[in-house]
């Protein structure tokens, strides 16, 4: 039990740190100074990957995987939303902290946007079915896949709330709001082409 989770702790930390559509809405989010949004966007990410976990948990991931249908569904459905995003990103100007930082509309934006870009996102999907149906014995009781979908989760929260920390130090934040509007442009272009391999790769 212990090498196993150690070995899916592993996965899923070598998952977070390459870069990914998750990544790129925390950094968006992070140049423009609004702490609040960042975290917002932060808990919306971590909300879908609790939504994914329990799905694994109970083989629904696996039904939607083995679904042409329903497969089709997600993958199409995200992906156009990863293009979304990221088109709404490059369109977007730099915003001054004093308009983002306040105001339930953004916060829910930002936390509606995370909760999306991962929940709508196949890849996360396929990812846990893979590291459910591979590394976890089909007889592992239901309590034993709760305390390792409890172990991921409470990882992948520790390590996006540390990066966020990082992109608040002085002055790499300084660097990210100076360099905001070319950001945009990056994070847009990247989710932009996320979106489209993912439409295309997993067909």
């Amino acid at each position: 039990m212990s090498e196993i989770l150690l070995t899916l702790l592993l996965v899923n930390f070598i998952g977070m740190m390459s870069p990914g559509p998750d990544m790129m809405m925390i950094i968006r989010y992070g140049s423009t100074g609004a702490k609040r949004a960042t975290f917002c966007c932060l808990f919306g990410i971590m909300t879908g990957l609790c939504i994914h976990l329990l799905l694994a948990i109970f083989g629904v991931s696996l039904l939607i995987s083995q679904s042409p249908l329903l497969f089709s569904v997600v993958k199409y459905t995200g992906a156009a939303y990863l293009i979304y995003l990221g088109i709404k990103a490059w369109r977007s100007q730099s915003q001054n902290i004093s308009n983002v930082t306040h105001g339930p509309v953004k916060a829910s934006s930002a936390y509606f946007e995370g909760l999306c870009c991962n929940l709508l996102n196949p890849k996360v999907l396929l990812v846990l079915v893979a590291m459910f149906s591979q590394l976890i014995a089909p007889d592992t009781s239901t309590g034993n896949k709760l305390i390792i979908a409890f172990s991921l989760a409470l990882e992948s929260i520790v390590i996006w709330a540390l990066f966020v920390r990082l992109l608040y130090s002085g002055w790499l934040n300084q660097w990210l709001q100076k360099h905001q509007k070319r950001i945009n442009k990056v994070a847009g272009g990247a989710l932009v082409s996320l979106g489209s391999l993912v439409g295309i790769q997993l067909s």
